[in-house]
């Protein structure tokens, strides 16, 4: 396809993720790769070379916050998207299993919970 697919149901959701994930694995991506583990672009070794990092949860919050903070005048123009179906309430145990696998550090590093709970207990599409 073209990509531009829209993912509509919890099996395409999942059969997605999947894919870019086998292919993280077997080292088949770019160093653009929305899909490398963020704590590539933060850390060197184990040193964090990023002074501050702004999550999506509170972007508009925080990016603001820096952008004030070095006097710079700009602000997050925020443009609300339409509400997703499917969210990470709608993996599959494989896909979690995947998940933790490739991102287990991003987890800790950016403290975030690892304990992601299955929809379906379905090992693989």
């Amino acid at each position: 396809g073209n990509g531009n697919h829209i993912v509509e149901t919890s099996d395409e959701l999942n059969y997605f993720i999947q894919k870019k994930l086998e292919s993280i694995l077997e080292m088949k991506f770019t160093k653009f790769s929305h899909f490398i583990p963020q704590f590539h672009y933060v850390y060197d070794k184990d040193d964090k070379y990023v002074k501050k990092i702004i999550r999506f949860e509170n972007i508009k919050n925080e990016f603001d916050e820096l952008m004030n903070n070095y006097n710079i005048k700009l602000v997050y123009n925020f443009k609300k998207r339409l509400k997703r179906k499917l969210d990470k309430n709608f993996l599959y145990l494989k896909t979690i299993d995947f998940i933790k696998k490739i991102y287990e550090k991003d987890f800790f590093l950016f403290n975030y919970d690892i304990n992601l709970k299955p929809f379906k207990k379905i090992s693989y599409l």
